[in-house]
């Protein structure tokens, strides 16, 4: 989440003020359910961008909410690409995106413009936290 760093070290750093929050490495399906069942306490995993929702594949633990970090709505990105001659290089209809978004419990939107896409897509389970959030105190390092 190269350009995100900031917004989500400011997110994390407000999580852990109310939560006890960990960083799971290499998201996969395998590490999420791995993780999950060691640590049945689990509230919620957040999980950056909806081409990553293989990720509840093998996930049954079903206390812990998952909330998808959308950073975009990915079908208004595609059609900003295709609208300039480009090809978005991970491309989604509104259907698509709707049928990825359907797995996550909650959806994280960057900007009140995309939470507001997703709640004309029908759904009502969507907040958001902006790229503009500052970061004070401690650093995460999500890698590169």
């Amino acid at each position: 989440m190269r350009g995100n760093r900031n917004r989500v070290n400011a997110y994390y750093d407000y999580l852990c003020a109310h939560h006890n929050v960990d960083v799971i490495d290499q998201l996969t399906s395998y590490t999420v359910a791995r993780y999950l069942g060691a640590h049945p306490e689990t509230d919620f995993v957040i999980v950056p961008y909806i081409w990553n929702a293989h990720v509840l594949d093998n996930t049954t633990h079903r206390k812990a909410k998952f909330i998808v970090d959308t950073l975009d709505c990915m079908s208004s990105r595609t059609q900003r690409f295709e609208n300039a001659g480009h090809k978005f290089s991970k491309p989604y209809t509104v259907q698509a995106e709707i049928g990825l978004l359907r797995l996550f419990d909650h959806i994280m939107a960057i900007t009140e413009d995309d939470a507001n896409s997703f709640r004309r897509m029908g759904f009502n389970n969507v907040f958001t936290v902006p790229l503009s959030l500052q970061h004070h105190h401690r650093s995460l390092s999500l890698g590169s």
